[in-house]
């Protein structure tokens, strides 16, 4: 951290140093990186393959923008189910466990959510489940709003990611090192999703609206 006083008034800020990365760093062999989840996708998931699913792109009806800033006044006037507080996460799970973070938003977080989206999993998955990382919903709304999470589907194992890890990256440190933690944990051992999700419930959730079936 980095502190300044000036008689008796002091402030502090904490500073991220990111270790030496390239921004073209591969994947593990065994992880298929995409920004389509489409029929060759689902194959892969039920073969047993590992898939880290890049979502900042999809729009169908049950995805919406994520946010750092929190919702100006209240939802009741010109909200929406999207509306949010800023997002929690799990700083001991090992997804995030390269990324640093506490339990909740912070400057870190502020590029990776730019043009990030956030899916909402009310009433798609079992009560209980907690995405990696997940927006605070607005009271009025009180949804279930993932921006990380994971699923089994089929035999293999998903991750899937409502922030732009690709774009860019020897500028965007955080996202960067956000994309190398995640990596690195579903390389190893520790990755093993206990929440299954059928495939047929995944196309919907997980395909633009133009290919959805609804």
């Amino acid at each position: 951290s980095f502190e300044l006083q000036l008689g008796r008034h002091t402030n502090r800020w904490t500073l991220a140093v990111y270790p030496p990365a390239s921004p073209d760093e591969p994947a593990p062999r065994d992880v298929l990186i995409t920004t389509r989840f489409d029929e060759a996708t689902l194959k892969r998931l039920k073969q047993g393959e590992k898939v880290l699913y890049l979502c900042h792109g999809l729009k169908n009806a049950h995805t919406g923008p994520a946010r750092f800033a929190s919702q100006y006044w209240t939802a009741a006037w010109w909200g929406n189910r999207f509306s949010t507080l800023g997002v929690l996460c799990d700083p001991a799970h090992p997804a995030v466990a390269q990324f640093p973070t506490d339990g909740h938003s912070d400057w870190f977080w502020y590029d990776v959510l730019q043009k990030g989206v956030l899916v909402d999993l009310t009433d798609v998955l079992p009560h209980g489940y907690r995405p990696i990382v997940q927006g605070v919903p607005d009271f009025h709304f009180n949804r279930l709003l993932a921006g990380l999470f994971e699923l089994r589907v089929g035999r293999g194992k998903l991750v899937v990611c409502g922030f732009d890890l690709q774009s860019n990256l020897a500028d965007r440190h955080a996202a960067r090192q956000l994309r190398r933690s995640l990596l690195s944990y579903m390389a190893s051992d520790a990755f093993s999703p206990s929440t299954a999700l059928s495939p047929e419930k995944a196309r919907d959730l997980l395909t633009p609206a133009t290919s959805s079936k609804r």
